[in-house]
């Protein structure tokens, strides 16, 4: 039997950018016990990272009133934390604890995200047994599905032979399109297919170029080497002055919505074994409803 995980001492602080406020912030990871799981510590205050206290974050200090992934605690809250679980996620720890230097996840450049190799690098077993859980044999199709009235977005979960995140996204812009892309999680695959993938901006085309450079950098932390640069919708490459043609081509776009989703699912606090998730179309708002949705359904079973 596995056994669950945790560190046997705290990582560096890794150093990025506050997408909020341009400013520079780091994150820290602590071993934890077993049994406790993940959780984000804010000034102090110890907060788990379940999706039944996850919301859609709207900061009016984000551009254009961009979205993110935070969990509330009794007084503090944890944002912009999805990228961070994704990467907790496929390093396979159990407990954990991440202290966030200003209570929002850092942002690295596509190249200088080391979280994973830090995280394995310290990675111990506890003496407790590992849970895993699987999608339950048997189900309707719809009972296996969530979708909205009024949305075309959709989450499904089905059995497999491997725990898999199947993602099909579309947009009407030329350097996007529609895209598909199915991953199977593990560490090694995530760092080279999916980590890298620069988080999306739509530059607006009211706003001059020049000019929204000049904001986007020092006041919100944007910048080529960690934004995927979308411009209007008949440019067939992005903006971006470094990559333009995008680090996997325009699939780059697709591997960034995987780690999201991936995010998003290590809220569930389970570890998942013969799995597929499906996502269609989907932005965090749903992605957090959906998960939510299944989890109510209680269609998951405990492997081990």
């Amino acid at each position: 039997m596995k056994q669950q995980s945790t560190l046997y001492e705290s990582t560096p602080e890794l150093h990025g950018v506050n997408v909020f406020t341009g400013k520079d912030n780091h994150i820290r990871f602590h071993p934890a016990p077993s049994n406790c799981g993940i959780s984000f510590i804010v000034n102090g205050e110890r907060i788990p990272a379940r999706i039944e206290q996850s919301f859609l974050h709207k900061s009016p200090r984000s551009l254009w009133l961009s979205s993110a992934i935070g969990i509330q605690g009794r007084n503090e809250r944890a944002l912009h934390i999805e990228h961070v679980m994704a990467d907790v996620v496929a390093s396979g720890v159990d407990n954990l604890d991440i202290a966030l230097s200003d209570g929002v996840g850092t942002r690295f450049d596509y190249d200088s995200n080391r979280a994973v190799v830090e995280l394995l690098e310290r990675k111990s077993e506890c003496d407790t047994e590992k849970r895993t859980y699987r999608v339950k044999r048997g189900l309707s199709e719809s009972e296996r599905t969530v979708t909205q009235e009024g949305k075309t977005d959709s989450i499904a979960v089905e059995p497999s032979g491997g725990f898999f995140i199947d993602y099909r996204a579309g947009f009407p812009h030329a350097s996007i399109g529609e895209q598909h892309y199915r991953f199977e999680v593990d560490s090694d695959s995530y760092q080279e297919d999916i980590m890298p993938a620069r988080a999306i901006f739509f530059m607006p085309y009211f706003i001059p170029e020049p000019f929204l450079r000049r904001a986007i950098q020092p006041h919100y932390g944007v910048t080529d080497r960690n934004a995927l640069m979308v411009g209007r919708r008949h440019e067939k490459q992005f903006r971006n002055r470094e990559l333009p043609e995008g680090i996997y081509g325009n699939e780059e776009f697709v591997r960034h919505k995987i780690m999201d989703a991936l995010g998003a699912i290590g809220l569930m606090g389970m570890q998942f074994v013969d799995t597929t998730f499906s996502f269609f179309k989907t932005g965090h708002g749903f992605d957090l409803y959906g998960l939510r949705e299944l989890q109510t359904r209680e269609i998951f079973e405990q492997v081990h």
